[in-house]
């Protein structure tokens, strides 16, 4: 009787911690669209301090590459910052992992595009302006296939 009890509670434990582990895509979905509804105003803000510093910086009759390259590690900051952020979201799903992801990899592609394309604006040559169009096609694929992600997920989620 004491081996039976002894087995039930191994059991009962075990399962228990299966439960916990257990991923929840529902839930895990949730935690990720309030996440990136916070964070979609964060980077609206920061593309708009962003454009408002390059257009100062581009109106002087000499471009100062210094402060272009401050004005690029700013945002750049803030994009460390949005993906640290999203690190921090913990999803055990691995659809949602997918999701998480594929949107970490569009922002730092993004961001990179960005940089990219402001040196060019700075410095215009025919190599550097192939180069962005290639990087920013890139993006743009990637970016529809985090849409594409996005919308089954959200037709699977928000029923």
């Amino acid at each position: 009787m004491k081996k039976l009890a002894t087995i039930g509670a191994v059991a009962l434990l075990a399962f228990s911690v299966t439960a916990c582990n257990k991923a929840d895509p529902a839930a895990d979905y949730k935690k990720f669209q309030e996440w990136y509804q916070v964070q979609e105003q964060t980077q609206a803000t920061a593309q708009a301090e962003l454009q408002k510093q390059l257009t100062e910086v581009m109106s002087q009759a000499q471009k100062d590459p210094k402060a272009l390259e401050t004005v690029l590690n700013t945002f750049a900051g803030k994009v460390q910052e949005t993906l640290k952020s999203l690190d921090a979201v913990d999803v055990k799903s691995d659809e949602i992992k997918a999701l998480k992801d594929k949107t970490k990899a569009v922002l730092g592609l993004s961001n990179e595009v960005i940089s990219e394309q402001v040196k060019v604006m700075a410095a215009p040559t025919a190599e550097a302006q192939q180069a962005i169009q290639a990087k920013a096609q890139q993006l743009n694929q990637a970016a529809q296939e985090l849409q594409k992600l996005q919308a089954d997920l959200k037709a699977k989620f928000e029923k």
